[in-house]
């Protein structure tokens, strides 16, 4: 349809009578009310976008609203009618969809308990393909779609996948090609990888500490002298994957990719109600359905796009003033993790990219790119999310990237999120030390948000996650289920920052580079969240945690008050809130933490005596047989310090105030008694000092400057003022 010119549209809706609700037409009007635009996914295809006859798609709206000349409203506002509306593409808005922001440009839901925007396909025709197993088959009426994900009756399904910790596979990697992948015994495995249907296609899976990788399998090499098979990877996953090095052995470490968690996607492992796979060369889907599941009425849903919202403004131009209301967004993807790149996560969403990435022994690669939003913003400024509600995402739910300024997402519900809820920038040198303030994220306020079941997928990301920003309000937010951490801020270990302190264990001051300048890190706070459920699938993370100096003084420290985090995974180690390496300029007042035991430190379960590969670091599955204590109330590897701990209400637990205490917590005792330094703090404040370091050169003792005041040790509920309790997470929300 060719879009309609401003004089044009006003005079339709002056003869139609159409104007907003059924108001005529007036300048007045125009100006004091704005302007409405109407879209109904079962509209026809010649629709002019008045209320009688709307447009049938969104972008058709948008650039109606871009090619309006001389508007004189304050507000245009596009109205979508109920329904599902199916993108073909990305919605794209750049600066010019209102004139570089001289009106407000809302999208709004008419009926918000109703109207989808899918990046989805609507899967049906399902068939019985295998009786014995009760397989189904679909097949797809489009090719060369790609998927990570599959929803049926809004459930997310399981990529088929192996059991967990198959034994007989035993990964390791020399600088040898013949010799680089995953070895394995045939005999021994339930189904040799020279029987799997399309090994290519295969994803292996690491889950392990903080973080998790994904590195897909290139191919499967029987070696006719050998009773040994091969799995070889694609690179530069595979070596990016063991970048990090054992400081003694000068090998790949525990941070690297030394025990395969599971095998997922490929036919050969259906076998359990729930799994699916896709077969993208035939073009067929295949689904075991779950108890009560029936697929001649079953909704199964199939991402397609990776991208559902994509607002593009510059750093001349910035894309501003605009705003969604009401709206659902659900069913988006993310491939990258399928490609030769892989998923090999640092920490917090971020992955290893590149060929030429250097061996650490840190457990941390400097370069890293962000995990890729389903929405996704940047150069936008004073952007309204509002009422909307965030589903069933592949990626980062809501990114917002470089230049992002003065954005209010508020009153949202995020819920069965792959990664991120919501991410505010990333970690690489044109966030953490920008060459134009035109790039700084600032001023941006994510508020009363419910925000649940997030990192479904890749486990190590937090629900929240801002490293670089300043003026940044993270306040009254629910927070529950989520796999690492709830809030995440900061990156870098103090290695980005102005001081170049050498936050990781065998890091040296400035081996990231000598810094002139700060990072944008100032005047930030995380107040009154409620953050429940944390560390349920990984260990050593929080309820809050940092990382980096988070402010260019006290002046401007990051506050955190008010928060309540509860019901952490009993076994999850880590801190409540964890103040890691290179922490600095923090105030900690009035938080409270209930029902989180202290954890323990977990490398996977034991190997089996039988197995006859056994993985490299196989004898650390002794710590996780120890149950051996980790974390406290508060803590860090290597703080910087210059924080306060004031009046927070803690579980006794956590606060073991004389060396009797210990006695019930003999393991943590015993692998705390050669650090005489860590004990000694964490038995007088409770700060969790899990790696003491000494300066050699200074002989400064770090954490500096930390003061404990005033703080409570609390049994139960009952310990808390109600005023704190009342005040966390949104508002009018039941308590605990």
């Amino acid at each position: 349809m060719t879009s309609l010119k401003t004089g044009t549209y006003l005079l339709l809706l002056l003869i139609m009578g159409m104007y907003g609700s059924g108001c005529t037409y007036s300048a007045e009007s125009a100006e004091t009310e704005g302007l409405s635009l109407f879209v109904s996914p079962d509209a026809p295809d010649n629709g002019d976008g008045s209320q009688s006859n709307p447009f049938n798609d969104i972008q058709t709206a948008l650039h109606s609203v871009q090619q309006m000349d001389d508007v004189n409203a304050d507000t245009v506002t596009i109205n979508l009618q109920a329904g599902t509306y199916s993108l073909q593409e990305p919605l794209r808005l750049a600066s010019e969809v209102n004139n570089n922001g001289q009106f407000v440009l809302t999208i709004r839901a008419l009926n918000p308990e109703n109207t989808l925007i899918s990046g989805g396909k609507k899967v049906d025709s399902w068939e019985l393909h295998d009786a014995t197993l009760n397989i189904y088959r679909a097949d797809l009426n489009e090719h060369n779609s790609q998927t990570r994900q599959l929803y049926v009756n809004g459930q997310r399904a399981t990529r088929a996948r192996t059991a967990k910790y198959p034994a007989n596979y035993k990964p390791q990697f020399t600088s040898s090609a013949h010799t680089n992948g995953i070895q394995y015994y045939p005999a021994g495995v339930d189904l040799a990888p020279a029987d799997w249907q399309k090994p290519e296609r295969v994803n292996a899976v690491m889950h392990t500490q903080w973080k998790m990788m994904s590195v897909p399998v290139a191919g499967v090499k029987e070696n006719n002298s050998s009773e040994y098979g091969l799995l070889t990877m694609q690179e530069p996953a595979w070596t990016n994957a063991n970048r990090y090095y054992d400081k003694d052995s000068e090998a790949p470490g525990i941070w690297s990719f030394w025990r395969v968690s599971y095998f997922e996607n490929s036919y050969s492992f259906l076998n359990e109600p729930g799994e699916w796979y896709h077969d993208e060369e035939a073009n067929q889907l295949y689904y075991i359905p779950r108890e009560g599941e029936h697929m001649s009425s079953a909704d199964v849903q199939m991402p397609v796009l990776e991208t559902l919202v994509e607002g593009q403004g510059t750093a001349d131009s910035p894309l501003k003033n605009i705003a969604f209301e009401g709206i659902t967004f659900a069913y988006a993807t993310w491939m990258t993790p399928d490609t030769d790149t892989g998923y090999v996560a640092d920490q917090s969403g971020n992955y290893v990219v590149g060929s030429n990435n250097p061996v650490n022994t840190t457990g941390h690669v400097q370069n890293v790119k962000r995990t890729a939003g389903n929405l996704q913003f940047s150069y936008t400024h004073h952007l309204t999310i509002s009422n909307c509600t965030f589903t069933h995402m592949g990626g980062v739910a809501l990114d917002l990237g470089l230049g992002c300024k003065h954005n209010t997402i508020a009153n949202n519900i995020f819920n069965d999120i792959s990664s991120a809820a919501i991410q505010l920038g990333g970690a690489t040198a044109d966030f953490h030390h920008p060459d134009s303030e035109d790039k700084v994220l600032s001023h941006n306020s994510l508020l009363h948000n419910r925000i649940s079941y997030t990192a479904q997928e890749y486990v190590d990301a937090a629900a929240i996650f801002a490293p670089f920003t300043s003026h940044t309000d993270i306040s009254f937010n629910s927070i529950s289920h989520t796999n690492w951490s709830g809030i995440a801020l900061g990156w870098g270990w103090g290695l980005l920052d102005e001081s170049g302190y050498p936050g990781l264990n065998t890091a040296t001051w400035h081996m990231w580079g000598t810094f002139d300048s700060p990072t944008p890190n100032d005047h930030n706070r995380i107040t009154y969240n409620k953050i429940a459920y944390f560390l349920e699938d990984r260990w050593d993370g929080g309820m809050i945690y940092t990382t980096g100096q988070q402010a260019h003084s006290a002046e401007g420290a990051l506050l955190i008050k008010g928060n309540v985090g509860l019901y952490k995974r009993k076994s999850g180690g880590g801190n409540i809130i964890y103040t890691d390496g290179g922490s600095r300029y923090i105030q900690v007042e009035r938080n409270v933490s209930l029902e989180n035991p202290i954890g323990k430190i977990d490398m996977g379960p034991e190997v089996a005596s039988a197995d006859k590969l056994k993985p490299t670091y196989y004898k650390l599955t002794d710590l996780t047989k120890l149950n051996i204590p980790y974390g406290g109330a508060c803590g860090g590897c290597r703080t910087y310090g210059d924080i306060t701990w004031k009046d927070n209400y803690w579980n006794a637990s956590f606060i073991p105030l004389e060396e009797a205490l210990w006695d019930d917590l003999e393991n943590i005792y015993n692998w705390l008694k050669d650090r005489p330094d860590s004990l000694d703090m964490y038995a007088k404040s409770g700060f969790f000092n899990v790696c003491p370091f000494t300066d050699p050169v200074t002989n400064t003792t770090y954490p500096t400057d930390t003061t404990f005041i005033n703080n409570h040790h609390i049994m139960s509920i009952k310990d808390v003022p109600a005023s704190l309790l009342d005040s966390a997470g949104v508002w009018q929300e039941e308590r605990i």
